[in-house]
């Protein structure tokens, strides 16, 4: 179960390439657990990739001390360089286009475009989004 309620909202959407990832506040760092396809779903994340990290993070200690934090990278091959440079081109290419539509223009399905822009930044042209707000952009992604 996810504790994202926008994410319950894109109920029926997959990622044939994603990676789980998860935080680890013991040993430090994002390591990856899973590649391969994962289901959004109205209770949270399903899938083959879902399952392999399950597998995976049944074995590490969780308690008060110790959190485990999954991470979820819709678009397994574009991690945040490939998002930053794609952002950027993007505003130098087409830089009165909205945030959404650049989105929407990528891997990403038009539905999740738009919802990640209504959470994480506002739809505005991305000429007009910073370097820096590109770069967290692409951290989200």
């Amino acid at each position: 179960m996810t504790s994202e309620p926008w994410m319950h909202e894109l109920s029926g959407l997959s990622f044939p390439t994603a990676v789980l990832k998860y935080t680890d506040s013991k040993k430090g760092g994002v390591f990856k657990d899973a590649y391969g396809p994962v289901l959004l779903t109205h209770f949270g994340i399903s899938g083959p990739a879902t399952f392999i990290f399950a597998a995976h993070s049944a074995f590490e200690l969780v308690d008060k001390e110790n959190s485990v934090i999954p991470l979820l990278q819709p678009i397994g091959d574009m991690d945040m360089v490939v998002w930053t440079k794609f952002l950027q081109n993007a505003a130098v290419g087409s830089p009165k286009k909205q945030l959404s539509t650049i989105l929407a223009q990528s891997p990403l399905t038009k539905r999740f475009a738009a919802a990640f822009v209504q959470r994480y930044s506002q739809d505005i042209a991305i000429g007009e989004v910073s370097k820096q707000e590109r770069e967290s952009l692409a951290g989200l992604l």
